[in-house]
């Protein structure tokens, strides 16, 4: 089958995210999340929240609660100190990633101990089971083979990546030059693509393209014989679910 622009579930620009915005904290939400709702769009399969967030200086989340959810953090700008009450404490630092796996429970917090802002990427994925022992891995950008579709995450125990209680691969592009990447290799998968900075072109066929900018984000059914024109600059987010 090959991809056309019917294969699109939904596309969601900057513009159309929600916010939450307080004394201390700007988020934008691409799909419902705290008194953010749209009932038509809760996520898209596995992939449940995807907020950008911004913190302020000497500010944060104090120690709260997760159960069952995966939760990836990529630090953007700035720095974020962690503690859990597995006994977890540190810094995961801009170009870095955290996942906390929920499981049966377990409290955290993340603030922002530095003098300027810190913007990172809340993403929340649905487990295959729930319950389990919770867990902390912390990975870097560095780790990926640059100007390719790196992979972040797999389903089960394997290094250097992060091992994601769900079937749910995450990628990062992250391109300094202009190039082309067909997805065919991927099967007829659905994915979703998270823009963080650039532009990006989707190529569905001679005539048929989509152009996301940054923020923005696009819901497929397929991807098989889609294609990805990077520009300079592009980076972004495909999560395979």
């Amino acid at each position: 089958m090959n991809t056309t622009k019917q294969n699109i579930e939904k596309i969601i620009r900057a513009s159309d995210r929600g916010s939450t915005k307080i004394s201390w904290l700007n988020s934008l939400h691409t799909f419902s999340f705290a008194n953010y709702y749209d009932p038509d769009n809760k996520g898209f399969k596995n992939l449940r929240v995807l907020n950008d967030d911004f913190i302020d200086a000497e500010s944060g989340f104090d120690l709260h609660p997760h159960f069952n959810m995966e939760i990836l953090t990529y630090v953007l700008e700035g720095e974020l100190s962690h503690f859990d009450t597995l006994g977890n404490s540190g810094t995961i630092k801009a170009g870095e990633f955290q996942l906390i796996s929920g499981g049966d429970g377990l409290m955290h917090s993340e603030h922002n101990k530095t003098k300027s802002m810190t913007r990172f990427l809340q993403i929340w994925i649905k487990p295959n089971a729930k319950g389990g022992e919770p867990g902390y891995q912390q990975s870097s950008i560095e780790d990926l083979e640059k100007d390719e579709l790196g992979l972040l995450t797999v389903s089960s125990a394997m290094t250097p990546y992060l091992n994601l209680k769900s079937d749910v691969e995450v990628k990062l592009g992250k391109f300094s030059e202009a190039k082309n990447i067909n997805l065919t290799a991927y099967g007829e998968k659905a994915a979703y693509i998270h823009m963080i900075s650039g532009d990006l072109k989707l190529d569905f066929s001679e005539d048929e393209n989509l152009e996301l900018n940054e923020g923005d984000g696009v819901a497929l059914n397929d991807i098989k014989g889609l294609k990805l024109d990077h520009n300079s600059g592009t980076e972004y987010l495909l999560f395979l679910l």
